[in-house]
């Protein structure tokens, strides 16, 4: 797997998105379970390992990804809205993360699980609509998968994360969100 990945850096830096997202698409779907280190002692599966690859694409090159990737993830969408079911939700978030849609995916599943009752599960799903802080500075991956470009503004995720906390009675970590959130 490594050895597949070294093309994609030299076509990144040479801005053929195609190609990179390509080679990223094929090992994801090849190698999508097989461990990789990100750092030293930090292993994750090579899909999540992907999915952080191209959520970090320049505007341009996520462009080229979404006119490849859209019409499946917005047949998962719109299956999952018809039908209530989270599986395609969960398949965008999996295999079509940076997708148009996967804001929309990870949103309405993180609402489903608040309205199951489940704020811990939701949390997970929300946060992932906010950047990381000073991630593009750095030039590594992020230590979180993501969002690159949410169509939410951030103190609607804000609000939805200080409830979650609330809900499961952290009070000093809500007064943290409320800092953030006024801040």
């Amino acid at each position: 797997v490594v050895r597949k990945l070294v093309p994609v850096d030299d076509y990144l830096q040479e801005k053929q998105w195609e190609r990179a997202v390509d080679i990223l698409g094929q090992i994801a779907q090849e190698h999508g379970h097989t461990l990789i280190s990100i750092s030293p002692g930090r292993y994750v599966d090579v899909a999540l390992y992907t999915n952080m690859r191209l959520a970090r694409l320049p505007a341009e090159g996520l462009a080229v990804y979404r006119k490849k990737i859209d019409p499946h993830a917005r047949q998962w969408f719109e299956a999952a809205k018809h039908g209530r079911d989270e599986e395609p939700l969960r398949k965008i978030v999996r295999h079509a993360f940076a997708s148009s849609y996967g804001d929309d995916a990870l949103l309405l599943l993180g609402d489903w699980a608040w309205e199951r009752g489940e704020p811990a599960v939701a949390r997970s799903y929300w946060n992932r609509l906010l950047p990381m802080p000073d991630e593009a500075a750095s030039g590594r991956l992020p230590e979180a998968l993501r969002y690159p470009d949410a169509d939410y503004d951030r103190p609607v995720i804000l609000a939805r994360l200080v409830l979650a906390t609330l809900v499961e009675g952290d009070v000093l970590r809500a007064e943290r969100e409320l800092g953030i959130f006024f801040g």
